[in-house]
């Protein structure tokens, strides 16, 4: 679980996941809940796969504790080792892309682009 302040993310929030099952029974009632509860306190929640990302000005317990509470229901619990409270001022990922002030790729991996594309420019596609 990530967090940030403004930029709160829970990240792989499923710990040894039995594979041969679904991780959630029915994502859809779960992702209403959640997303229900956050509607109401105006913080913004999304999920792809097993990343949440909340954002907005709240305490990250109180997301921390809605979602394990929820997740019981399913017999799944929050991976401890993977909740991460990340402020404004950092690097904040979600799923391997940078999103402080706008979605980007990291800056390392955009200066090995720019590295590649000068070398195939200057020597050739082929060397």
């Amino acid at each position: 679980m990530k967090f940030l302040k403004n930029e709160n993310i829970i990240d792989d929030f499923f710990e040894e996941c039995d594979f041969k099952r679904p991780r959630l029974a029915n994502e859809k009632e779960f992702d209403e809940y959640i997303g229900s509860i956050c509607e109401q306190e105006n913080i913004s929640y999304t999920r792809y796969s097993d990343d949440m990302t909340f954002s907005g000005d709240f305490t990250p317990s109180f997301i921390i504790k809605l979602v394990r509470k929820e997740l019981l229901k399913y017999n799944l619990k929050l991976n401890n080792k993977k909740i991460h409270i990340i402020k404004n001022y950092q690097c904040q990922k979600v799923t391997g892309l940078v999103v402080n002030n706008k979605v980007q790729t990291s800056k390392t991996y955009r200066k090995n682009i720019r590295k590649e594309i000068y070398y195939i420019k200057k020597y050739g596609l082929k060397s």
